[in-house]
């Protein structure tokens, strides 16, 4: 993410609330970029230190981290090989989802219905597999 602000030459750190902040890049006194650290909860303020101070924090700095979305029902379980039926999808944390997969396979077309609806055309399936013994 870009961080912008003033007298950022001398930048030491970057901190997602009490977690440093990776990849930082000084691009010039007013700007930065810099990698969220993983594992954060929550809204946290985004600060810079200098040798002179740390940033004061406001509503402005404020990043949110959001938790990934979970899968809680699939509903039908089973389809034709073929694909199409449409299929329900109930979990967590679908608003904005950007893509639904099969296994590798994206989804034909999906809609989100809600933060823990969404309806997705299901794709093709792989190559058949026969369980039957091979013949001696």
């Amino acid at each position: 993410m870009t961080i912008t602000g003033t007298d950022l030459t001398d930048l030491s750190d970057v901190s997602f609330g009490s977690r440093a902040a990776t990849d930082v890049m000084f691009n010039s006194a007013t700007s930065v970029t810099a990698t969220s650290p993983p594992e954060g909860a929550g809204t946290v303020d985004v600060t810079a230190s200098t040798p002179v101070g740390t940033s004061a924090t406001s509503v402005a700095d404020q990043f949110t981290y959001e938790a990934a979305p979970t899968v809680s029902g699939v509903s039908p379980v089973a389809g034709p090989l073929a694909g199409g039926p449409s299929v329900i999808i109930t979990g967590t944390g679908f608003t904005g989802a950007s893509a639904v997969d099969f296994g590798s396979t994206p989804a034909t077309s999906f809609t989100v219905g809600s933060a823990t609806s969404i309806t997705v055309v299901s794709p093709a399936g792989g190559a058949a597999r026969s369980t039957a013994p091979s013949p001696p």
